[in-house]
């Protein structure tokens, strides 16, 4: 009955960690993400450029020497912001439930607290994991608005068409292009 039992328990664990083709959901974690507001202050900024003095081909002055300020005021932009979420799957921790169920009722073996505490890992395993991933992806993407801001304020037409060269040469243009939209949208 032990032997039984145990193969049983560990054809569970096996189906569910294999997954299934098709869009099931017997994937472990499963992703959500939501667009949210983030409000930042860009500040102002003060440019001055010197205009030199025009000569024309007599010798003559037709336009003096002088400077240009160009003003930018500080401004509030509020940009809407993807946020991913990632939680173990629900399939998952009602199998988990159930098969340590089982194994309280149906196990009297002494084996019954290995599986036990093998579950419970499984348990904690994946919601360090969920906790991970989620941190992970939106770690990753608030440094990336942080940088595309950087670069937009800076309005730098040498740099943005570095970063594009980069970006075809990586294969990433696309996505890029689609979170640079996001942010000066």
């Amino acid at each position: 009955m032990k032997k039984i039992l145990s193969l049983v328990l560990v054809a569970f664990v096996a189906v569910m960690v294999s997954g299934c083709a098709g869009g099931l959901p017997w994937k472990p974690m499963a992703y959500t993400t939501n667009s949210v507001p983030q409000v930042v202050m860009v500040p102002g900024s003060t440019n001055v450029v010197d205009v030199p003095e025009l000569v024309d081909a007599a010798g003559n002055v037709t336009r003096a020497a002088g400077r240009v300020e160009v003003v930018s005021p500080a401004k509030l932009v509020t940009n809407w912001v993807e946020q991913v979420t990632v939680d173990v799957n629900p399939v998952w921790d009602k199998g988990i439930a159930g098969a340590r169920s089982l194994n309280t009722k149906l196990n009297p073996t002494p084996t019954a607290p290995f599986v036990e505490w093998g579950l419970a890992a499984l348990s904690a395993g994946l919601g360090w994991w969920a906790r991970v991933a989620t941190k992970r992806a939106n770690g990753n993407r608030d440094m990336l608005n942080t940088v595309i801001a950087g670069v937009e304020e800076a309005n730098n037409p040498q740099v943005k068409e570095a970063i594009a060269t980069i970006s075809r040469l990586r294969k990433n243009r696309a996505a890029l292009q689609t979170v640079v939209e996001e942010q000066t949208a």
